[in-house]
This record gives structure tokens, sequence and C-alpha cells, in this order.
């Protein structure tokens, strides 16, 4: 799960988009519960990042109903909103 993320994380600083989705879900369903909140931000930002707004920005509410101080999440789904 941490190579997947660390990986991840290298896609996204080249513009990988896709290919830091397709590390970031398969870790997200191996990651214990204290790394879900990280990692559903990623996947996040990924799908925005490559046109689904929709489903980031869901992802963004689903955050923010089990954690609402999360200001990575209010920031990344206020900017996500103002863009639509």
């Amino acid at each position: 799960m941490y190579a997947q993320y660390e990986l991840g994380q290298m896609c996204t600083q080249k513009g990988g988009w896709a290919a830091a989705l397709t590390l970031y879900e398969p870790a997200l369903a191996h990651a214990p519960e204290q790394c879900h909140q990280q990692l559903t931000l990623q996947i996040a930002w990924a799908k925005w990042q490559l046109g689904y707004l929709d489903e980031a920005e869901k992802m963004y509410q689903a955050l923010l109903e089990t954690d609402p101080f999360s200001w990575t999440s209010l920031l990344d789904r206020g900017r996500l909103l103002g863009l639509q």
C-alpha cells in the first residue's frame, strides 16, 4: 500500500493523473482506516485533474460528512465548485 501511494505521488508530480489513479484506488482498498482520508483526497484530486468533476465533488462531500473540519476537503471542494 505504501509503495502504491509513493508511486502515485511520483505520477502526480509529473502530471500522470490517470496512472496515479490506478495506484491510489487499490491502495485505498488495502489501507488502514487512518490512511483513508489522505488517499481519498489524492483520488479526488486526480479525478478532478482528469475532468471527472462530479465524481471528485462527491468524494470531497463524503470526506466532509465524516470530517467537517477537513480544511483540505473544504478548500478543494470550494475551488472545484467555483469552476463549475
